[in-house]
Order: C-alpha cells, then structure tokens, then sequence
C-alpha cells in the first residue's frame, strides 16, 4: 500500500524553517541537523519535498518583509553620503534609471521609456 502524501509539517520540520528563519542564526547544515534532531538525509529529503520547501520560502519571506523598513534607511543613509551605488540602485529601483547595450555594443541611459544618452 503507497505510504499517504503528508499534508502537514512535522514539529521537527517547522522547528527547522524557524531556525533558518532567524535572521541572528549563521549555523550550518549539519548544526540545523543536530539542534532539530535529524540525519542530513532527512533534512536533504525534506528539501525536495514541496509543502516543507514552500512553508520555507513562505516564513522567509515574511522575515523579509520586516526588514524592508531597515534596507530602506540604510540606502537612505547611504544616499546621503554620496554613495553612487546606492544612487544607482535606488534610480534602478524607482524605475528612473536603467541601462541598455545596444547591439554596436553602446552603453544606453533610459529613463522610463525616453532615451537620454548614447
């Protein structure tokens, strides 16, 4: 008889995404495997299994959502500094600056959609 598909995650499991979750955990694999009391088989096992893979992404996402308002005062901070790269990203993410190579191989600047250097 075929083993039934699991519909819902393990306390072992969801103690695995909370960990690898925590933005202050630097541990490896192998940690992980020892602090939730699993094999590094299990762990590669549940890796391929889409419920465990999609609740991972899911509580990543959700601890990167909180962190949106501390990246924003950091490039802020940076901006003020004068820093081009944060410039640059900052233009790429409003939508006000982006970068083409044209087939001759000529860097062109666009804002939005208007040309503004060749």
């Amino acid at each position: 008889m075929p083993k039934e598909k699991s519909t819902h995650l393990t306390p072992k499991q969801r103690n695995a995404i909370e960990i690898l979750c925590r933005p202050e955990w630097d541990g490896t694999i192998t940690k992980l495997c020892d602090e939730v009391g699993v094999s590094r088989k299990t762990y590669y096992e549940w890796m391929e299994k889409p419920l465990f893979v999609d609740a991972l992404n899911k509580q990543i996402d959700k601890y990167s959502e909180s962190m949106l308002p501390e990246a924003w005062k950091a490039l802020q901070k940076k901006i003020a500094q004068g820093d081009t790269s944060a410039i640059k990203l900052f233009m790429e993410v409003k939508g006000k600056y982006k970068v083409n190579v044209n087939m001759s191989g000529s860097v062109v600047f666009l804002e939005g959609d208007d040309k503004i250097a060749e």
